[in-house]
């Protein structure tokens, strides 16, 4: 799918931010996973919580989808009405269900689609096999059984936070106590910080030890219940560098207190040059932007977005701990510096840091490249809106992975939006 941006005059200064989808994961398994109905409401979907959906119901959760809410009937034991799971392109999903799964003591294959399957699971891998489980991993599927077992599980914490949310998930389900240490760095534990709150919710206790301990009770209960899930920091991310540099928007629905890792996006805003006011509703207006240092260690889903608003500012920004945005949906520290590059923007790239030099666009001679990756399509779409251009995005449907209504909200401000396949 092709998209044509067409900047017009922004009449519309609202627009409502979707729902988290790291919340929406969790929630969704851990109400698969009580015995009992629960409710989940503000639920947005895209075909990541899709895919988490059809896994869930292939574990035994019945799951009726009604507009923003799912009423979910879950199963702590797996009854597998389905051994064949597709977690579409959902880094999550596959992260997440490996463990709990396994739970289940049954073979169980993963396939998934684009670089799903090229993306590390050698934490998962090496756990399995050092207890002597199957793990077979090919480049179009990965095979498992179980279960694990109540013991002291040592995961490295610099690959992914997603690893130790899926033993999080599974392991009060066995039936002895565990220990999860972390070995540092410990990349991206805020997330964890959100798998804790939402086992709390639904009635699982862990108890943290220190940074990087943590003691699992085993035989516990996942308890059903409601849960509301609050509007997604990385989906506001797009809509506060917009309102930074166009037009003043209000973001309906984000939790100022929120503890979302990108929540992040206001305060590196802030940092280079913009207001924020949190009343009603969370607020940006800026006057000038300028280069800052920003650290995406805890935040990288940032990087695309965060790139574009850079590369606007006056100055150069730096950005470090950018070896993760590598190993994406795509490779976003090279997409967006090919993409950035059309528009006559620096970026320098190393190890592990990337380098921005803010500059005046100029207009790009040939069509973009989504990469196949949402971020990158919605980062690309802000910065020409931002700097008044008309350009044509090949790979926009990317954006259906997380945020499928995108060009909709886009068009709903005033801008001109033409699809076409």
């Amino acid at each position: 799918m092709k998209v044509r941006i067409i900047p017009n005059p922004v009449t519309n200064t609202e627009i409502r931010i979707p729902s988290g989808k790291s919340l929406g994961h969790r929630a969704i398994i851990a109400a698969s996973l009580a015995e009992g109905t629960s409710t989940i409401t503000n639920l947005d979907h895209s075909s990541d919580i899709d895919a988490t959906i059809a896994c869930m119901r292939a574990w035994g959760a019945e799951i009726d989808c009604k507009d923003d809410a799912v009423v979910i009937t879950g199963t702590s034991q797996g009854k597998m009405v389905n051994d064949a799971l597709c977690c579409e392109e959902s880094g999550s999903t596959l992260r997440f269900l490996i463990p709990v799964f396994a739970m289940s003591g049954k073979p169980v294959k993963f396939t998934g689609k684009g670089r799903l399957l090229q993306r590390p699971l050698s934490v998962y891998q090496n756990l399995f096999e050092e207890n002597n489980l199957r793990f077979v991993q090919t480049g179009s599927s990965v095979e498992i059984c179980g279960p694990l077992q109540g013991k002291t599980y040592v995961v490295d914490g610099n690959v992914s936070s997603q690893f130790i949310t899926g033993l999080l998930l599974a392991l009060p389900l066995a039936k002895e106590d565990s220990v999860l240490r972390i070995v540092p760095p410990f990349a991206s534990k805020s997330y964890v910080g959100l798998t804790l709150d939402v086992l709390r919710t639904f009635g699982i206790t862990i108890e943290q030890k220190d940074e990087l301990t943590f003691r699992i009770k085993g035989n516990q209960k996942y308890r059903p219940c409601h849960y509301a899930v609050e509007a997604d920091d990385s989906q506001a991310a797009f809509w506060a560098v917009l309102s930074a540099y166009k037009t003043p928007l209000v973001l309906k629905g984000v939790n100022p207190l929120s503890k979302q890792a990108d929540h992040a996006v206001f305060r590196y805003l802030e940092a280079m040059g913009a207001t924020i006011t949190e009343e009603n509703a969370v607020s940006v207006t800026a006057q000038k932007m300028t280069g800052t240092e920003m650290d995406l260690e805890d935040c990288p889903d940032l990087g695309p977005v965060l790139f574009a608003a850079a590369a606007m500012a006056e100055g150069s920004c730096h950005f470090v701990h950018t070896k993760r945005l590598t190993i994406k949906e795509s490779d976003r520290v090279e997409a967006m510096r090919q993409e950035l590059e059309r528009f006559g923007v620096r970026m320098d790239v190393g190890e592990d840091d990337v380098t921005v030099y803010g500059t005046a666009a100029r207009q790009p001679e040939a069509e973009l490249s989504g990469h196949n990756d949402h971020r990158i399509v919605m980062a690309l779409t802000i910065y020409a809106v931002c700097n008044d251009m008309e350009v044509v995005i090949d790979g926009a449907q990317a954006v259906s992975k997380s945020y499928p209504k995108f060009f909709e909200d886009v068009k709903s401000l005033g801008i001109g939006v033409e699809v076409w396949e």
